[in-house]
């Protein structure tokens, strides 16, 4: 059985995260003592380190730990060493994984944590957003990535929904609205096999930034014609376009929205 062994509850396995982390990155034994031995004891919300076994076999893990060799010490706590073995992965262990530090990140009064790596398009479909290219201490540049810890697993749930359907785009951007004198500022559509209020599929607002930014951002309307009320993701939307999606809906004396971020 496949799960999650936090080190801090089971410190028998201090020797073996260990020699486990420092043999899958190939960094000297000495770096990862100290962190993980300090885990055991610490008040603080890290360092933390994590197992993930299948039965009694270590197949991959990651800590969380306040500075990962970055320039930049204004980013705490960071995300490190994710692995998986390569013959467990396509199942989704790595997302296991970030959600677990989240968890706790979240119960630690933890409100964001910090990622650097060098993959493009696999945090992004986690949740994480990408924030710049940052030095670490051996000079080298890498992506950062943040993950807000607070409601994600309902940004989660939205991610999941936008994944596995289809966007369809049924009034683009400069269209006139079928019914009053609007134009649309943005392409405007819909989640195939989903069901809103209106009884069509949820709605979306896409940007610029395409589909494969993800969702940041949900507006949440109230109708006063229609007198229901009801969402509509943000999918790839610059702040810019946000501000011109908020002006469209407010201008409306019988429409009120108002923008959650993630």
């Amino acid at each position: 059985m496949i799960k999650i062994v936090s080190v801090r509850e089971n410190p028998q396995y201090i020797e073996q995260t260990v020699e486990y982390f420092s043999k899958k990155w190939g960094i000297d034994r000495k770096f990862y003592v100290e962190s993980v031995n300090n885990s055991i004891n610490t008040k603080n919300g890290f360092p933390r380190w994590y197992l993930l076994m299948n039965d009694d076999e270590i197949i991959g893990g990651c800590g969380l730990i306040e500075d990962d060799f970055m320039v930049r010490k204004d980013y705490s706590p960071w995300l490190c060493g994710l692995y998986v073995e390569e013959h467990f992965r396509g199942r989704k262990l790595g997302k296991k994984l970030l959600d677990f530090v989240r968890i706790h990140a979240k119960f630690s009064g933890i409100d964001t944590i910090y990622i650097c790596t060098d993959h493009v398009g696999y945090y992004e479909k986690y949740g994480w957003k990408f924030i710049g290219m940052e030095q670490s201490e051996f000079r080298e540049m890498g992506r950062v990535y943040a993950a807000k810890t607070e409601n994600f697993d309902f940004w989660t749930a939205i991610d999941e929904l936008i994944r596995s359907s289809e966007i369809v785009i049924d009034r683009p951007k400069d269209s006139k609205h079928p019914k009053v004198d609007l134009i649309y500022p943005l392409d405007y559509g819909y989640l195939s096999d989903t069901s809103a209020m209106d009884g069509g599929g949820i709605d979306v607002w896409l940007g610029s930034l395409g589909e494969k930014s993800g969702c940041d951002a949900i507006i949440c309307i109230v109708d006063l014609f229609k007198r229901d009320s009801e969402i509509k993701i943000l999918i790839g939307c610059t702040e810019t376009e946000k501000e011109i999606i908020m002006r469209f809906i407010n201008d409306n004396d019988l429409m009120k929205g108002i923008i959650i971020r993630k």
